[in-house]
């Protein structure tokens, strides 16, 4: 580990080396200072980590402006400085800026960064109007845990998750400012969600906005400040005709699944079914799918939530699924061709079920009107996809990426109305009677030869990044969407 040293008349420009016309900051111990900057986790400072907070100490600590301290992608030159200092940064200068808290006394000051740092990056932590600590990120990938609950205002309850198991660590913690304490503990009060940690503060806590420690159990916390506000006990959903309650929520049984949907106010849920557990958050009466129950068989649901007072709940229902049954999904939407459009334009649909799904009399409608599965386009098996495509479909790959060999390709007249928009459009799949049976939103907007893939067959539109932009796209195949390392 490495504390910098660094007068406050000093500005260096780059990392390791200094403006010609500028002098060198101290270099050794022993030399006289005015500030100490120390990282938290310990680092050296060419090598922060990407969660990380600063310390700021030593006699110059008295003489600062809290507002004085910023935190820039990049280097900062000597204008950057005084216009930080006056309050007047340029457009340009504050899309660098890193929203930080900084907090502190006469003999010491934090600076808290509200979001991770990029990786191998560069950056400036600027104190006042003549000094700045030059940074530079360390290039390891960033094992994260992800706040899940509370996004907004809520309780100082706080969970985190990431993509693998924790051990099972029990930390007695400290947030910042203020220093309420806690303790933050791997999984739920019933020892689930192992990928999850979890902070349980001492008593209540006040309107505030507090953080928790950079790490916990060898793993980064998600920065983002705990905006604490005690609210009151929501109201539990109404359970409608052929659903059961869960918890503060109701949940309708299917052939291989359930859908669960919660309360009006955001709640966390953690269901365990089938040997799985997943990890959901519902706003507003969303709701979320349980898969990987056995049709025509008893199963048990287990779940237990956490809501916005602050209160975890624990529940458990026994049920008897339905018999198999198709499910029709549109997964995939490939709207704005590198061909000739509307030939080149696509839907992928997923039979999401159990039993086979019969295509003819299938109804695609989008705002310009609606086009009809052909007799004669016979079945798709479970699990099975199909590209929907109008006459003209070049499946070559001449054009555009060529569908996965052996992908099931069923020509209509059209597709929609009149081909897709390239500005992107909610579209419908019905059944021949009518019935709504898939929806695909028409946001993201797409972009030439990017098509706009559901995330997982069972994900709604309500739910956060439920569809996003796949690049390439994967006509006849499976969507896999890509991990943190992968991006």
């Amino acid at each position: 580990m490495s504390h910098a040293r660094l007068a406050v008349v000093v500005v260096t420009t780059s990392l390791g080396a200094c403006s010609p016309d500028l002098p060198a900051p101290p270099a050794g111990p022993g030399e006289s200072a005015d500030l100490t900057l120390s990282p938290e986790p310990p680092a050296d400072l060419r090598e922060i980590p990407a969660v990380v907070r600063f310390l700021l100490s030593g006699a110059g600590v008295s003489e600062l402006d809290p507002s004085q301290v910023h935190l820039a992608r990049g280097s900062l030159t000597r204008d950057n400085l005084e216009d930080l200092a006056a309050g007047l940064p340029s457009e340009a200068l504050s899309d660098r800026l890193v929203p930080v808290t900084v907090t502190g006394s006469q003999e010491q000051m934090l600076v808290i960064p509200h979001v991770p740092l990029e990786q191998g990056q560069r950056y400036s932590l600027a104190v006042g109007a003549e000094a700045t600590f030059e940074l530079r990120v360390s290039g390891e990938p960033l094992d994260l845990l992800r706040r899940v609950f509370p996004m907004g205002e809520g309780p100082s309850r706080a969970v985190l998750c990431g993509a693998a198991d924790l051990p099972d660590v029990r930390e007695r913690v400290a947030l910042q400012p203020g220093g309420a304490s806690g303790t933050m503990l791997t999984g739920t009060p019933l020892g689930r969600a192992r990928a999850c940690a979890r902070f349980e503060p001492d008593g209540e806590l006040g309107p505030e906005t507090l953080h928790l420690p950079p790490m916990f159990a060898g793993r980064a916390l998600d920065p983002a400040p705990l905006l604490v506000a005690p609210l009151s006990a929501p109201l539990d959903a109404a359970c409608a005709p052929g659903e059961l309650r869960l918890g503060p929520g109701c949940a309708r049984i299917e052939d291989d699944r359930a859908t669960v949907r919660g309360p009006e106010a955001p709640t966390l849920w953690v269901v365990a079914a089938a040997g799985a557990e997943i990890v959901r958050m519902t706003r507003e009466g969303g709701s979320f799918v349980v898969t990987g129950l056995a049709p025509s068989s008893p199963a048990r649901l287990e779940a237990e939530s956490l809501s916005v007072d602050g209160l975890w709940r624990a529940d458990a229902i026994d049920v008897f699924t339905a018999p198999p049954r198709p499910r029709p999904v549109l997964n995939e939407v490939y709207a704005d061709a590198l061909g000739p459009e509307p030939e080149q334009e696509w839907v992928e649909l997923l039979n999401d079920g159990t039993a086979p799904l019969e295509l003819a009399g299938l109804v695609l409608q989008d705002a310009g009107g609606e086009s009809v599965v052909p007799e004669g386009a016979g079945t798709l098996a479970p699990g099975a996809l199909a590209l929907l495509v109008s006459a003209g479909f070049d499946a070559s790959g001449s054009y555009d990426l060529p569908p996965a060999p052996g992908t099931r390709i069923v020509t209509l007249e059209e597709l929609g109305g009149n081909g897709l928009s390239n500005q992107g459009e909610m579209l419908r799949l019905l059944s021949a009677g009518g019935e709504l049976l898939s929806t695909f939103p028409g946001a993201p907007k797409p972009r030439p030869g990017i098509s706009v893939a559901r995330t997982r067959p069972s994900a709604e539109g309500d739910e956060p990044e439920a569809f996003v932009l796949a690049e390439p796209p994967t006509p006849g195949a499976p969507f896999s969407e890509p991990t943190d390392d992968q991006l």
